[in-house]
């Protein structure tokens, strides 16, 4: 069942003034600030909500739009902080195979499709390789792997998980794109669901770069 906090989000944007886009256009509007009025969660107790099989709703919306999505949200969520920060850094390493099956899964909108990935996580300085199942019944689980590092290629344990879950030979995978976003994490007030909001968005595949600042 889709949340009342998710409904009004959706009805919000239906009412913003499109002209906005046209006065911001040319600036980076800086949120920072209203992000010091929310109550704020620990990692411990954000970890009460890992979610490692969930049900995803995204948006993707102007950044203009922020202020006001974190004005009506603010009296249902927290936000998590650790060592007085509220953003954080998460840089990824995207695997594919040659004819980017993993890509065309998603942009055909398969049911069942996959994301393979290493992931660093700057709120704990952790890396992992990661796995991401979106299956049939519109459920997103996720399977990973602790990593010593961000790596290029996959050692056996990665291969293996791959192997595993999706039937492919590990060794046909290869990195395709590194993608660096910055994330705030909510948790909502009774620590059901999480709602996470990226921004600062840059995407590199080795040829080109993209930098998607009004994201």
């Amino acid at each position: 069942m889709q949340s009342k906090t998710i409904y009004r989000i959706k009805k919000d944007l239906k009412k913003l003034n499109t002209n906005l886009f046209v006065i911001n256009k040319n600036e980076n509007f800086s949120f920072q600030y209203l992000l010091n009025d929310f109550q704020k969660v620990s990692l411990d107790e954000l970890d009460k909500v890992k979610l490692l099989d969930r049900q995803d709703t995204k948006f993707v919306f102007n950044q203009i739009h922020l202020p006001l999505i974190l004005e009506k949200i603010k009296p249902f969520y927290r936000i998590l902080e650790i060592n007085k920060k509220l953003v954080f850094i998460y840089e990824n390493t995207y695997f594919d195979t040659d004819d980017f099956l993993f890509y065309n899964q998603h942009h055909n909108e398969n049911r069942k499709r996959f994301k393979v990935r290493f992931r660093k996580y700057s709120s704990n300085n952790k890396s992992f390789f990661e796995i991401k199942i979106k299956n049939n019944k519109n459920r997103t689980v996720k399977k990973r792997l602790l990593a010593d590092e961000m790596n290029e290629c996959l050692g056996e344990q990665e291969r293996d998980l791959v192997s595993a879950i999706i039937g492919l030979p590990g060794d046909q995978l290869a990195p395709k794109l590194d993608l660096e976003f910055s994330r705030i994490t909510l948790t909502d007030n009774s620590f059901n669901e999480r709602l996470t909001i990226d921004t600062n968005l840059s995407a590199k595949n080795g040829i080109s770069s993209k930098i998607f600042d009004q994201l």
